[in-house]
């Protein structure tokens, strides 16, 4: 199989290929098998994930969620638009037609903000910033690199490959996630990101960041739902906005807010993007989970989808 490119094409590197997880007989002597994310893939050709065995400290078993909404009782109220960059007006779908925002000026919170070397999350900070949001925390990591080699793709039906991505866009590190068969629920493909470098406490809000893309190599249109909870909780969904989105052909930032309803020490709670919603390829990119404690309220934060700088 030939790797992947910006426009969703093959192109003339060979692609490595996960091998299937065998999670039915891991599961049955309670360990979770995971195909691995964080290989060392550039630009200058895919590396597909290793096969790694998950135990205590390598994340929670992927379970069941219920995928019509979001149960936490801290959902905010409806969708707040956001633009991607300070100085650009924005016109994103709402319902019942489009709104044309533009971002307030930086604030002097913007100070505030931890400081961070990497380009893109330097950004991220910026265009929070530039929205009135106060200084939060990166959970994974300070860069977008080692916060991606964080999630783990479980599940035997599908692969992941590195991806490359323009100079134009914001972001630098991508995955490639490819559901080969047809799961039966959405949690049968799962990328995982558990947090073992600190707790959360009930009424915490946090912010998740991706970029997602559907290419014109994908058999159908995909779709990914997101989901935030802790091994204690694995049928509540602490994301406060709608979880599940059917990303375009063009690259597309998410923010996702989360308020958590329950105490959660490291090592137990994660972040999670279902794909398994039918024979599918989704580009993931610019991942980022930022915490703000109790300091900013959910319905403050910015949600939903907006245009990478198109």
């Amino acid at each position: 199989m030939n790797a992947p490119t910006e426009d969703g094409r093959e192109g003339n590197h060979s692609r490595a290929t996960t091998r299937r997880a065998l999670l039915g007989s891991l599961g049955i002597a309670g360990v979770a098998g995971c195909l691995g994310l964080g290989g060392d893939g550039t630009a200058d050709g895919p590396s597909g994930g290793g096969f790694q065995t998950v135990g205590a400290d390598g994340g929670p078993e992927p379970t069941r969620t219920q995928t019509s909404g979001p149960t936490s009782t801290a959902a905010g109220p409806r969708d707040r638009t956001a633009t991607e960059t300070p100085a650009r007006s924005t016109e994103t779908p709402v319902d019942g037609g489009s709104v044309t925002t533009t971002a307030a000026p930086a604030t002097e919170t913007s100070t505030d903000w931890p400081s961070v070397e990497d380009p893109y999350y330097s950004a991220l900070q910026d265009d929070l910033a530039a929205m009135g949001v106060s200084p939060g925390e990166f959970v994974y990591a300070d860069d977008e690199a080692e916060a991606l080699a964080k999630f783990e793709v479980w599940s035997d039906l599908a692969q992941t490959s590195s991806l490359s991505v323009a100079d134009d866009r914001a972001f630098s590190a991508a995955r490639r996630v490819e559901v080969t068969e047809q799961p039966d629920n959405p949690w049968d493909v799962t990328m995982n990101g558990p947090v073992n470098n600190r707790s959360v406490a009930e009424g915490d809000v946090l912010l998740g960041v991706v970029h997602l893309r559907s290419p014109v190599s994908s058999p159908t249109n995909s779709t990914v739902q997101f989901i935030a909870k802790d091994q204690d909780n694995t049928a509540t969904n602490m994301v406060a906005t709608q979880p599940r989105v059917t990303p375009p052909t063009e690259w597309t930032r998410y923010y996702v807010p989360m308020q958590w309803g329950y105490d959660s020490e490291a090592g137990t709670w994660w972040w999670e993007l279902f794909h398994g919603y039918g024979v599918q390829t989704t580009d993931v990119g610019g991942l980022a989970l930022v915490d703000f404690d109790r300091s900013v309220k959910v319905e403050d934060l910015p949600r939903g989808p907006v245009t990478d700088g198109e």
